[in-house]
């Protein structure tokens, strides 16, 4: 390292101990920007951590209300089919369904994901879905058009969604406890 010199006003020479022509960081700035790197990063990965986890909560809650969404679809779909002048649609007392009409009987069940409509077809694909029910209010009831029926659809975390659809033809019953 080379000494400096430099005059002052009195004409004295003054020697210092920096470099010439070159200025550098010392260990203090170097230490003190690291720090701030470090806390920085700290801060960027938990807000990451903290969105990821957000998100992976939103993408369940979005599976299950669009399993509740193709399902209301489906079945909405049969009923309507089935929804003739004659047909009788019966809630039993366990919740399930059956549809009467004057050469048939169908029901609907549901086990392991898979909806089962009166054999006419099988719907898959409803993995969150525990368990369907539906029932029917008596006061509701009417031998003609104009009865609702609800539909209650339960997922694997004890969520509980709904859907009510209205017969135009066909009638509603409860069915007797035996």
């Amino acid at each position: 390292m080379k000494m400096m010199s430099k005059q002052t006003r009195n004409g004295k020479l003054q020697k210092s101990h920096k470099k010439l022509g070159k200025r550098g960081f010392g260990l203090v700035e170097l230490v003190v920007a690291m720090a701030l790197v470090a806390i920085l990063s700290v801060a960027v990965y938990s807000f990451y951590e903290m969105m990821h986890l957000s998100a992976d909560k939103n993408i369940v809650a979005y599976d299950s209300l669009e399993e509740c969404s193709d399902l209301k679809l489906a079945f909405c779909r049969w009923a309507a089919e089935q929804d003739i002048p004659g047909a009788v649609f019966t809630v039993g007392a366990d919740g399930s369904l059956t549809v009467r009409n004057d050469s048939e009987e169908k029901q609907v069940q549901f086990s392991h994901g898979v909806l089962r409509l009166g054999g006419d077809s099988n719907v898959t694909g409803f993995e969150q879905v525990k368990r369907i029910s539906f029932s029917t209010n008596p006061a509701t009831e009417s031998t003609g058009a104009g009865s609702l029926i609800k539909c209650v659809v339960e997922d694997e975390k004890g969520e509980v969604s709904h859907f009510v659809f209205a017969l135009r033809c066909a009638s509603a019953e409860v069915a007797e406890n035996e």
